[in-house]
């Protein structure tokens, strides 16, 4: 199993890393738990870092990858060696994720927020309707709580049912309600569809390759990542059938005394209009597998420059071409984000000396926009501002080769966040890491 494999290669490189021994510092910048390596002056031999954390959410590019989980742990290794950097970066979700009222949970920002009783309805639309016709009969029962099709029945459908089921015309029965000063609502029931998708597993493994040079005082670096995501997914339709009004029921009541709703939905004993309704009003459920495994490519290129004091401003623009995964179940009527979209993120990392090789506090900000690589409210490709984050880094140097690095960030939306994100989101963390 996946899980399995990527618990071991996470175990592999952690005991590899601590008997590797290690020597001098590489300069490493963690962002919402994705790699970003400030350019330096090319190294004489090799150098890198190994560390290991633990982060309260996992938020990725504006989005919450983990919602309602216990936060991941993540672990990132990589070397150097003249301008060049070769890496890997592992992280699994503590816990169970959960969106109420969404249909999917992916890497692009979750699948819509649209209900089931909208026009995105669970399963494929009644012929007729609400409810449609089915051998003589209102098409209902425990086929619609099997299959959760759209519920409602209009009272226009009842007469349609009486009239296909009698062999006479619709215009006669309706004369026939109205001599007798028998009322038709208009609406005789509705339905209530929720939904919620949950995520019993995730786990990330990541690869990444770049090279680093220096443009007089710009440096320039260029590189992929490829990232797999191990997910199990599934989400939870619920459905509730009720009446409309006092004036329905009491319609269904009378019908019930009489046998010209007999055939409808299975027999209606009298008086017991509660017997037309879907389950007798009771919420039926069903699962259907989510969004799971996702693949995803990324070229990268970034600008930069260490000349200010203090201060590294940085530009960098990825660039997916390559976006694959498993799509959510049909009756779900969702589609993962399959555009090769781009996304550009402007970002000013800070460093502040507090104690002298010993303790840094390391600020960042940025503001991101998204070429259709991030999602958006609907499930569609979003174009446009993404959003800002800021956040910190202590960095406690406590020996040459190790250091401990608590942080706190700070995310707030410029779009409509995707089910699961909330519109400004506070979340930290710490790591440990050997340096050599």
């Amino acid at each position: 199993m996946m899980h399995h494999h990527t618990k071991v290669l996470s175990l592999t490189i952690a005991v590899a890393s601590a008997l590797a021994g290690v020597a001098n510092a590489g300069h490493e910048i963690v962002d919402t738990g994705k790699k970003e390596i400030v350019p330096e002056q090319e190294p004489q031999r090799i150098s890198g870092s190994i560390s290991a954390g633990y982060s309260s959410k996992y938020i990725f590019r504006g989005t919450n990858l983990t919602p309602s989980s216990d936060g991941i742990i993540y672990a990132d290794v990589h070397v150097s060696y003249g301008g060049f950097t070769l890496g890997t970066w592992f992280a699994s979700q503590m816990g169970t994720a959960s969106v109420q009222g969404a249909r999917a949970i992916s890497e692009g920002g979750g699948g819509g927020s649209a209900t089931f009783a909208s026009a995105n309805a669970v399963a494929p639309q009644p012929t007729s309707g609400g409810l449609g016709l089915q051998g003589g009969g209102l098409s209902g029962g425990s086929g619609i709580a099997n299959q959760l099709r759209q519920a409602g029945v209009s009272g226009d459908e009842v007469i349609d049912f009486i009239a296909t089921d009698f062999g006479v015309p619709t215009d006669f029965v309706k004369a026939l309600f109205d001599i007798n000063g028998i009322n038709i609502p208009k609406e005789i029931t509705r339905a209530k569809q929720t939904a919620e998708a949950q995520q019993d597993r995730f786990n990330e493994i990541d690869l990444y390759f770049q090279y680093s040079f220096a443009v007089g005082p710009v440096d320039i670096t260029v590189g992929n990542i490829f990232f797999y995501i191990d997910r199990d997914a599934t989400t939870r339709v619920s459905l509730t059938e009720f009446y409309s009004s006092e004036d329905a029921r009491q319609f269904l009541t009378d019908l019930s005394n009489t046998t010209l709703l007999d055939n409808a939905r299975g027999f209606l004993r009298a008086g017991h209009p509660e017997d037309f309704l879907i389950n007798k009003g009771k919420r039926v459920s069903k699962n259907f597998e989510g969004i799971e495994d996702e693949q995803f490519d990324r070229l990268f290129v970034s600008l930069s420059t260490s000349r200010i004091p203090y201060v590294v401003p940085r530009l960098t623009y990825y660039q997916t071409i390559y976006n694959e995964g498993d799509e959510a179940a049909k009756e779900l009527h969702v589609l993962r984000n399959d555009e090769k979209g781009g996304y550009l993120e402007a970002k000013v990392n800070g460093e502040i000396p507090l104690i002298k090789n010993r303790l840094n506090l390391d600020p960042y900000f940025l503001v991101a926009y998204s070429f259709g690589d991030r999602t958006d409210k609907d499930g569609s490709p979003f174009y446009g501002w993404n959003h800002i984050q800021a956040g910190a880094e202590l960095v406690l140097q406590v020996t040459d080769t190790f250091r401990l690095v608590p942080q706190i960030n700070w995310m707030g939306r410029l779009a409509d966040p995707s089910p699961g994100t909330n519109e400004d989101e506070w979340w930290g963390g710490a790591k440990a890491e050997v340096i050599f």
